[in-house]
């Protein structure tokens, strides 16, 4: 697959809330072109995820770590994503993922970490590393500016090994996110390792 030519090569990256392309479309494409994705995220909320099918197809392992993770938020948000097609479409490839187990996601609920920060994989050998406020919703949480910088080479190097630092403290959750899955009207069927 071809590396994304809006990456660059040499030196840190900067993104602010008014580049071209935005936070969520940069997202996308990275995510698309990635073999391997981490994400180090305080909270998630399910409807500001902006994955589609064709970006969750992309890399083989999806490794989620989470500071906050509430099970009655997460029961709320799947409801209300089950309301519109688009929302249950990016539940339904959720539920697929978690399936599959491309999908891993792991608490540190008394880690921590600033800021969030992804890590995407390949094509290999390279590594780009994305942090700060992942905003994947417009219009941003407030009136800007926002900042996150894109890193390549060593520094994006450090960044992955941070994050498997963290990932090896983090507590699996998969399968209570299986079980919450499950009431909500579908299952996620798969290896119950968490």
């Amino acid at each position: 697959m071809a590396e994304p030519s809006f990456v660059p090569a040499d030196g840190p990256g900067l993104i602010d809330d008014r580049s071209d392309p935005d936070f969520p479309a940069l997202y996308r494409r990275l995510t698309r072109s990635a073999e391997r994705l981490e994400v180090a995220a305080t909270r998630i909320r399910l409807s500001g995820l902006r994955l589609g099918t064709r970006e969750l197809r992309g890399p083989d392992r999806i490794r989620v770590l989470l500071m906050e993770l509430n099970a009655f938020q997460l029961r709320t948000e799947l409801d209300v994503l089950s309301l519109d097609s688009e929302g249950a479409a990016r539940l339904r490839g959720l539920r697929e993922l978690l399936g599959e187990g491309r999908l891993e996601v792991r608490a540190l609920p008394l880690g921590g970490w600033a800021p969030d920060f992804s890590v995407f994989h390949g094509p290999r050998p390279e590594i780009t590393a994305l942090i700060g406020p992942h905003w994947m919703e417009r219009p941003y949480p407030h009136r800007g500016p926002g900042w996150a910088s894109l890193h390549r080479g060593e520094p994006a190097r450090t960044v992955a090994a941070r994050f498997e630092e963290l990932w090896d403290e983090a507590h699996r959750v998969e399968g209570a996110l299986r079980r919450i899955f499950a009431r909500r009207g579908g299952t996620a069927a798969g290896p119950d390792r968490g």
